[in-house]
């Protein structure tokens, strides 16, 4: 057990896979971009769902998906917008 800035934690709880911490607007296709609401994404194969078919009905792009790539996206669609 250790004590860094009053919070203790244990090594083994450091490499704990944890779903990410990620928010998103687009989940829901059909939405004017001024009604849109960000929310945080609970469901993560919804979120890669919603991705794929974007890119394969609108944009005819074919990208193997990796969990990083998945989550700089939804940042990324954030900033640009």
């Amino acid at each position: 057990m250790y004590l860094f800035f009053k919070l203790e934690y244990k090594v083994e709880d450091l490499f704990e896979s944890r779903p990410p911490l990620l928010f998103a607007d687009f989940l829901k296709r059909g939405v004017e971009l001024n009604d849109r609401i960000y929310n945080e994404v609970e469901d993560y194969n919804l979120l890669l769902k919603v991705i794929t078919d974007y890119m394969n009905e609108e944009t005819k792009l074919n990208l193997v998906l990796f969990k990083d790539a998945v989550e700089h996206l939804s940042r990324m669609a954030r900033v640009i917008r």
